[in-house]
């Protein structure tokens, strides 16, 4: 005789009713639930010794079914509090934004005058010097894809990227902001499906693509760490792209193409998420709720921060520009 089964919606509530004989208990759209929720949820299991499993399904009298139904409707008037407002994320999201906006239209405002007012004429002087008057080291130094006129262009447009992207994240991280923000928009990451953690090796994709995979794949929860590493490749631009981008569209006289450039590149990148990236059964794992409590900065701990991050891009990228340089 097959048995019968009752459905709980952990994402809305509903239920369907409770049969007066044996049957299933199924919980179902348990990875909808943020990082606090799923903590909060798993001590209430435990507190009140509720016979359910957020994985698969389970054989439940009437009497069971009604006591776990009854506290998993007071968990959802509990969780009510524990999500973020529609404004909160609004302006987690906005800080996302600008700690990344602010740092490139700095950086491209600085790289640009000091390309102009120093480095050209810099690159200029020695083209003319009389020890570098050779044809092979013209081509070498200072052609199309030479080791000074394309090397000192990375550096000014690449290094300053890094430098501000550095000094936010790092001023986010210390002041505890990063742990606000990423409750904050946890709920509209489940969306892509991705837990709220998984936002911070993404976002330092913007300063380099390779230190942020090696991040992801220490950092990005186990379920979710394909879904990351993928988005990290097709949905953020590292410095060096940004540079090149910053400068094109500079010479095109459209810098405003910059900021939906960016927007295009993440859109591009969720999309690909949801078309090729099958959601994970093992979504169901519990990570440890955020500490979303503010305070001052650590300056020692915060140019740490900086000097290491630093040191890591350039440690995985300039080895890789110098490298493909050398074949150019």
């Amino acid at each position: 005789m097959h048995m019968l089964e009752v459905k709980y919606d952990m994402r809305t509530g509903h239920y369907t009713p409770i049969p007066n004989e044996p049957h299933y208990l199924v919980i179902s759209h348990a990875d909808k639930l943020t990082a606090t929720e799923k903590a909060k949820l798993r001590l209430l299991i435990i507190k009140q010794k509720l016979d359910i499993s957020l994985a698969e399904s389970v054989v439940s009298s009437p009497i069971a079914s009604e006591h776990v139904i009854e506290q998993l409707t007071l968990f959802q008037h509990e969780r009510r509090h524990l999500r973020p407002k529609i404004s909160a994320t609004f302006l987690a999201w906005l800080l996302i934004f600008l700690m990344f906006a602010l740092p490139i239209g700095i950086a491209y405002q600085f790289s640009d005058w000091f390309q102009n007012q120093y480095v050209s004429a810099w690159i200029e002087y020695l083209t003319q010097t009389t020890l570098l008057n050779h044809d092979i080291l013209q081509h070498i130094l200072f052609g199309d894809y030479g080791v000074l006129s394309l090397g000192t262009y990375s550096l000014v447009w690449a290094l300053p990227v890094v430098i501000l992207i550095s000094l936010s994240t790092a001023v986010i991280d210390q002041t505890g902001f990063k742990s606000w923000m990423i409750w904050a928009i946890e709920p509209s990451m489940l969306r892509i499906g991705l837990q709220g953690n998984d936002i911070v090796p993404l976002l330092e994709g913007f300063g380099c693509n390779a230190a942020a995979i090696s991040q992801a794949a220490h950092q990005c929860h186990t379920c979710t760490k394909t879904q990351c590493m993928s988005l990290i490749s097709f949905g953020s631009s590292c410095s060096y792209q940004i540079g090149a981008t910053l400068s094109i569209f500079s010479v095109a006289g459209k810098s405003w193409l910059f900021m939906p450039y960016l927007i295009l590149v993440l859109l591009g990148g969720i999309l690909h998420n949801r078309i090729w990236l099958k959601k994970n059964d093992q979504q169901l794992s519990v990570p440890l709720p955020y500490d979303r409590q503010l305070h001052m900065p650590n300056i020692r701990q915060m140019l740490l921060q900086m000097w290491q991050k630093y040191t890591n891009v350039y440690r995985s990228s300039a080895t890789y520009f110098y490298h493909n340089l050398s074949y150019c």
